[in-house]
């Protein structure tokens, strides 16, 4: 499930910048490949789940603005790595920046703001409590197993 759409790229970056991005074969002066941008909106999704997923169920039913900015930029970037132009050294900048929040995302420090709070994935457990000294194991008490 994308996080964004064709109309949610245009708004940040225009509908002349998105044809620029995505029409490579000069088609028609404005025209917009809806194949690419399409493509661009589900790899910034999969990228976002592959994320979350370490602590969220997803894709995540309701994204929030959070999410919904965070897929519109990747999938911006993506297209522009793969324009013949490029990413600017500001561009690669910002997406550092995006990568982080991802990460932050990954080890729970940042939520995803999504209402109601998503449900934590099925497979984490944290079982970690503390074991009794009693249970310790040491060289005195492995003695004769060797």
């Amino acid at each position: 499930m994308a996080y964004c759409t064709q109309a949610d790229l245009e708004a940040v970056i225009g509908a002349e910048r998105l044809s620029q991005l995505t029409d490579f074969e000069k088609t028609d002066p404005g025209y917009i490949n809806a194949t690419r941008v399409t493509a661009a909106c589900e790899a910034a999704a999969s990228m976002i789940d592959s994320y979350a997923a370490k602590h969220y169920t997803v894709p995540f039913p309701t994204p929030s603005d959070a999410i919904k900015r965070i897929a519109v930029r990747l999938a911006i970037y993506d297209l522009i790595q793969g324009s013949p132009v490029g990413p600017t050294p500001e561009q690669i900048a910002e997406q550092d920046a995006r990568m982080k929040w991802l990460e932050s995302l990954a080890n729970h420090k940042v939520t995803p703001g999504t209402t109601p709070s998503p449900t934590p994935h099925t497979m984490v457990v944290d079982k970690a409590y503390d074991r009794p000294s009693t249970k310790a194991v040491g060289r005195e008490k492995t003695k004769g197993f060797w």
